[in-house]
């Protein structure tokens, strides 16, 4: 449906933007390459990951300090930049309190008799390049000085929806399947150890950063087998609504877990999933009792009976402001609402389905999505307000995170 130019802009233009209390911009830089996670740093500079596996420090005027690369990135090395024992660096960055950067490093594995379909379990096996997720933490001249690796932690044959996505072969590794797509990770600094969000496992996972040994996982229960099946988390709720295809942990002061839940799928393979329709994303805090091995919803921006609900097929983030205790949720990949593409509401939200690469039906991404901002605060009362879409819906817009500054 989208035109090369739109298609062009979509995939290649990329800003950082700074918006006022009023929504207007008031700073922007545009980047080389798309943007995939920021930070502001202790010293005042912005820290943020480009999809062509790079790391870079940058100033508030725009000046380059330091770039971090993937030594075995498809690009090649950066001239002056320093190289990083890895495939890839992406998703959100993080800052540690020692002053190390904490990051997600995909690789991939060679595994025979590998399934070849997330919808038919007796679709044929066969030899796969798989795609797993490393957590590595690096220091500022480049030296790896910890690390996880997902797949000597988790069954790599315990597959997702979007398992067989095409993510990984538009990035520089054609015909790899994506098992885990990592999209988050962080540190606990109320108890201690790593938070890794692993979207196509669906799953939360804390790890033991000196043993490297799971603490636990949150996230739906069917589908685990071994090991890992003692770690899950029991809901309080027997009725609690999980996150499905989440993203980006962050850990409050309070002990409390903000996530973003896309609401994809509501279900695991084979299990026939929900339709986009009649599924919403939301931001989401969860508390933790380690000593009882259990977990209990606490928070979320969007319910069942919310009149503004929107459907964020991916990206997204939520997370506890510091000063004020108001929550800031992005839904980064916001569905078009109402008719599209048909004056007469012949396409609508209810013809979309999940896989963006089945060209032999419609996704959301085949037209004009935008991205919405708010602050949540007491009450769930909305303080803060942003769409980003072009009103004319030619192109579309997708704000994969962010964050509240005091200042610039």
């Amino acid at each position: 449906w989208h035109t090369p130019r739109q298609r062009k802009f979509l995939r290649d233009y990329s800003l950082l933007v700074a918006l006022d209390n009023e929504g207007h911009v008031v700073w922007y830089y545009q980047s080389d390459f798309r943007i995939s996670g920021i930070q502001k740093l202790s010293n005042g500079n912005l820290f943020f990951h480009t999809a062509d596996y790079r790391s870079i420090e940058m100033d508030l005027c725009g000046d380059i300090k330091t770039t971090w690369f993937a030594s075995r990135r498809p690009a090649g090395p950066v001239e002056g930049g320093i190289s990083i024992d890895a495939d890839s660096l992406h998703h959100q960055p993080h800052e540690t309190p020692d002053g190390n950067f904490l990051c997600m490093s995909a690789n991939a594995r060679t595994f025979e008799d590998y399934p070849t379909s997330d919808t038919d379990p007796d679709a044929p096996r066969e030899t796969k390049q798989v795609v797993g997720d490393r957590i590595i933490e690096f220091s500022g001249d480049g030296e790896v000085v910890w690390q996880w690796d997902a797949f000597d932690n988790l069954d790599p044959y315990r597959i997702g929806y979007d398992t067989f996505s095409p993510f990984w072969h538009v990035r520089g590794f054609p015909d790899h399947v994506d098992w885990s797509h990592g999209n988050g990770v962080t540190h606990d600094q109320v108890n201690g150890g790593v938070i890794v969000s692993l979207r196509n496992q669906d799953a939360f996972i804390k790890i033991d950063r000196e043993s490297g040994e799971i603490v636990w996982i949150l996230g739906p229960l069917e589908g685990w087998d071994g090991p890992q099946k003692s770690k899950l988390l029991q809901p309080v709720d027997p009725n609690i609504r999980w996150t499905w295809h989440g993203h980006n942990p962050r850990v409050n002061s309070d002990g409390s877990i903000s996530v973003y839940d896309n609401g994809n799928y509501q279900h695991r393979p084979f299990d026939p999933p929900l339709k986009p329709s009649e599924s919403y994303s939301r931001g989401v805090e969860y508390m933790v009792d380690e000593s009882k091995g259990t977990v209990e919803e606490v928070w979320a921006s969007t319910h069942d009976d919310s009149e503004d609900k929107v459907i964020s097929w991916a990206m997204g983030d939520c997370h506890r402001l510091p000063n004020t205790g108001n929550r800031l949720v992005i839904d980064s990949f916001c569905a078009p609402e109402g008719p599209v593409l048909d004056v007469q509401g012949k396409i609508t939200v209810d013809d979309f389905q999940w896989k963006e690469w089945d060209r032999s039906k419609w996704h959301m991404s085949d037209f004009c999505y935008w991205g919405r901002i708010r602050e949540y605060g007491a009450g769930n009362k909305i303080m803060f307000e942003v769409h980003v879409r072009d009103p004319d819906d030619i192109v579309g817009w997708e704000v994969f995170g962010g964050a509240r500054v005091t200042s610039l």
